[in-house]
């Protein structure tokens, strides 16, 4: 390994400790978990957002927190297979100009099975806490036979399904239904699903999101082509929608937009469609989060939901949270609804404030860059990386416009 890469390597590392290092603050003040298979998830998501091009210095520092928020709160490693999430980037508009990027963390289907093990309530375990009750998922296609359950008077008949195989000379069917049967801890088992006619809220979304810039330079256009997707199933959507361009003209030049992504009408398509079933299938099951924090970090992944404020935005705007004095640890201000100002100590005697900014909730102790944890000086990850950059031109090692090269086995 070169000088260059020895460097690139410790640069990461720095920058992922001291993620961990944030990360398990916020967890102890906020009485979260944040045990070693976590602290493995936050190394995962940064080396896999790294290996797929997304380079992190290049996001605000709010977006990269809320990313490893979801995954490691909610025990989603990147890195598992079958997966458990994925990554993807949006471009950020502001009066109809991108303005910026930013990156969001979706649910893959075996994502929303780990959610159920580990946050299900009233699921059927084993001796050792294992969630045995959650079986193996129903991904229902068109020509296979499935007749759904009905009540006759409180006698239940469950679902029946029969996976049958694609006809001579036919297309692969498309999904049409996602069922997850689910044992309770009484025997009893139960049915959750969702159809695939209960995307079209979705994909209206989606759409509404594509044509933000179109919307703004044609207003009454763009309320006319809603008011008609409005009167369509989501399958008419797309058949009709799926390859349509629309250009227009704004801030003096020609430009386009395209109604729905190549995600959902090309060769990929079933499979998020499948995803997103699975996602509606499982969302509405009961959980027990323990704590508000996580029902809205939960809540922050759901698709649908377009300019999602940071995680630490909501906590702050809408949750009130009193953190406790923990072990000589630094304590975070109590948030109050009116936002009240309040300030105190911890048993080390130093001073913590809530910064006021409109984007997200920073933590900061007096000397306003650091934090202490357990004896250890933690940096703003940012700044580490900055610093580092810095402490390699000193050694004459030229590596800030390499910092987004191929990281790959950058933990080995």
């Amino acid at each position: 390994m070169n000088q260059i890469q020895e460097v690139k390597k410790q640069t990461m590392l720095q920058v992922t400790n001291a993620w961990v290092k944030k990360l398990n603050a916020f967890a102890d003040a906020s009485s979260l978990k944040f045990d070693d298979y976590q602290k493995e998830i936050v190394v995962n998501t940064v080396r896999k957002l790294q290996e797929n091009g997304f380079d992190i210095m290049q996001y605000e520092q709010n977006n990269i927190a809320d990313i490893l928020y979801q995954t490691s709160f909610l025990r989603l490693n990147p890195s598992a297979m079958p997966k458990h999430c994925y990554f993807i980037e949006r471009k950020i508009y502001d009066s109809g100009k991108v303005v910026g990027k930013k990156i969001e963390m979706g649910i893959e289907g075996e994502g929303n099975d780990e959610i159920l093990r580990n946050f299900g309530v009233g699921i059927r375990r084993d001796k050792n806490g294992e969630a045995v009750g959650i079986h193996k998922v129903w991904i229902v296609r068109e020509f296979d036979e499935f007749e759904d359950g009905y009540y006759n008077g409180i006698e239940y008949t469950p679902p029946k399904w029969k996976a049958k195989p694609t006809p001579i000379g036919k297309k692969k069917g498309r999904v049409i239904k996602v069922v997850y049967p689910i044992e309770r801890t009484n025997g009893e088992v139960e049915y959750w699903s969702a159809d695939r006619a209960d995307l079209q809220p979705i994909i209206l979304k989606h759409i509404e999101q594509n044509l933000s810039s179109f919307a703004r330079a044609n207003k009454e256009r763009y309320n006319e082509i809603m008011a008609e997707l409005r009167d369509l199933s989501f399958d008419e959507i797309l058949e009709t929608y799926g390859d349509v361009v629309l250009s227009f003209k704004a801030w003096g030049k020609d430009q386009e937009a395209r109604m729905i992504s190549d995600s959902y009408v090309g060769s990929t398509g079933e499979a998020m469609i499948i995803r997103k079933l699975r996602n509606l299938a499982t969302r509405t099951f009961p959980k027990n989060f323990n704590t508000t924090v996580m029902e809205k970090i939960y809540e922050s992944t759901f698709e649908e939901r377009y300019d999602k404020p940071a995680i630490e935005t909501v906590i702050k705007e809408d949750l009130r949270i009193e953190m406790d004095k923990n072990a000589g640890k630094q304590t975070i201000l109590k948030v109050e609804e009116d936002n009240v100002k309040d300030e105190f100590e911890s048993k080390e005697d130093r001073q913590t404030k809530q910064t006021d900014t409109t984007d997200y909730r920073e933590v900061e102790t007096s000397n306003e860059k650091e934090s202490e944890v357990d004896g250890e000086i933690i940096f703003d990850p940012h700044e580490k990386i900055k610093q580092m950059i810095e402490d390699s031109h000193e050694d004459g090692i030229d590596i800030e416009s390499e910092i987004d090269d191929d990281l790959e086995g950058l933990f080995d």
